[in-house]
């Protein structure tokens, strides 16, 4: 007993289907099931088969996404090109594919950003999102791509017939005066507000001004941007002011990532396409 040849014996056939399903793209979790095996039996056969540091493959292409890392993980992921094509994909997927693409570690991403291992992994798991200033830290390290893209243009408009109604007074750009939102009023004033092309000169912007721009944008009462998000407008109007920092979720869902600041052009992943391979 404890001499040569007492251990387990090596499964090579097994080895080899491990091999086969996860070049197919599936998950640890599926190749176990699969195979009626354990998630640690599927790990410890990639490893000795030198797979584990396998790259990631892009779940619509199949193109290889970032260099060899030593965590597989289970959850999909894009190359940079296929990301475009999907902007309906989640936040976690977003994240693990941008981060996948620069050949960042889960404990690699997590110390440039100062945050707990433990932290991002449930970002990418879908256990919870980052707060605005999280996500904003998150976009200096691998770039815009990271963002929720939300509608390209505001989704609602108010007004009718475009003529403004009698004694209509319109909010305007604390810089350049231009009315925000011609013929409407009662849209709420939570302080100065800024059109597009000033906001984009004020990188400094509050998150609160950030979103009066774009809620005077679309047209939007405090409570016509509630209805759109499932806030009330007391809470629209305590994120304007900055007394709250938000959820940003809902709001990036109608009003879009202009919401968040511009990325500074030295962050990492400013440069957008890096070669993956394939």
């Amino acid at each position: 007993m404890g001499g040569p040849g007492s251990g387990a014996r090596v499964d090579k056939g097994r080895r080899r289907r491990v091999l086969r399903l996860r070049s197919q793209g599936l998950t640890l979790d599926a190749v176990a099931a699969r195979l009626r095996v354990t998630r640690q039996t599927v790990c410890n056969d990639l490893k000795a088969a030198g797979a584990y540091g396998t790259a990631a493959r892009c779940a619509w292409c199949r193109r290889e996404v970032g260099p060899r890392l030593r965590e597989p993980g289970d959850a999909p992921a894009y190359c940079p090109d296929c990301l475009d094509r999907h902007p309906d994909v989640s936040f976690a997927v977003r994240l693990k594919s941008w981060r996948l693409t620069l050949g960042l570690t889960v404990a690699g991403l997590a110390r440039e950003l100062g945050l707990a291992t433990r932290s991002v992994r449930q970002y990418e798991h879908g256990r919870c999102l980052p707060g605005w200033y999280g996500l904003c830290r998150l976009a200096r390290v691998l770039g815009a791509g990271i963002l929720p893209p939300g509608p390209s243009m505001p989704l609602v408009r108010a007004g009718g017939d475009g003529h403004p109604p009698p004694g209509a007074v319109s909010p305007r750009c604390r810089d350049c005066g231009v009315e925000l939102a011609p013929g409407h009023r009662r849209l709420g004033n939570n302080g100065p507000a800024y059109c597009f092309p000033c906001l984009a000169r004020h990188p400094e912007a509050t998150f609160g001004q950030r979103l009066r721009a774009h809620r005077l944008a679309a047209g939007l009462t405090l409570a016509g941007l509630g209805a759109c998000c499932g806030l009330s407008s007391a809470h629209v109007s305590e994120y304007e002011r900055d007394v709250v920092v938000p959820k940003w979720k809902a709001l990036v869902d109608v009003l879009g990532r202009g919401l968040f600041p511009p990325v500074p052009g030295e962050g990492r992943g400013a440069d957008r396409r890096p070669d993956v391979g394939g």
